[in-house]
């Protein structure tokens, strides 16, 4: 086998000072990369505490409102209240489809208004 020799190239001063500066850039470049990849994973670390610790309390008072609501007696509503709250809610209806149509009244002014000018 012949024996592998290194090839070397000769450089400036300038060059050489200008390569150490490169290579020292692109090490400082990578610790930071490496420092914000730490401190991502730490992040990530923390929000799955955190979500774990908001799960377990949410179900522990989920269960907590089960309980109470085992303690209230249970209310039961007449049919005149129930009637009641059923026109409430188609009165809301009737409302929300209103104000849906005056807004398209409105639209159609404002282009009436736009046409007129031009």
């Amino acid at each position: 086998m012949k024996d592998k020799n290194p090839i070397y190239i000769k450089l400036s001063n300038v060059e050489a000072i200008e390569l150490k500066r490169n290579l020292l850039l692109t090490q400082i470049i990578s610790i930071r990369i490496a420092k914000t990849i730490r401190n991502f994973n730490e992040l990530r670390q923390q929000e799955f505490t955190t979500k774990e610790k908001l799960q377990k309390t949410l179900k522990e008072s989920k269960q907590n409102i089960k309980k109470i609501e085992k303690f209230l007696p249970k209310i039961i509503l007449p049919k005149i209240l129930k009637k009641d709250e059923e026109e409430e809610n188609k009165k809301e209806e009737k409302e929300m489809i209103n104000y849906d149509t005056s807004l398209e009244e409105q639209l159609k002014e404002i282009q009436n208004r736009l046409n007129s000018l031009e």
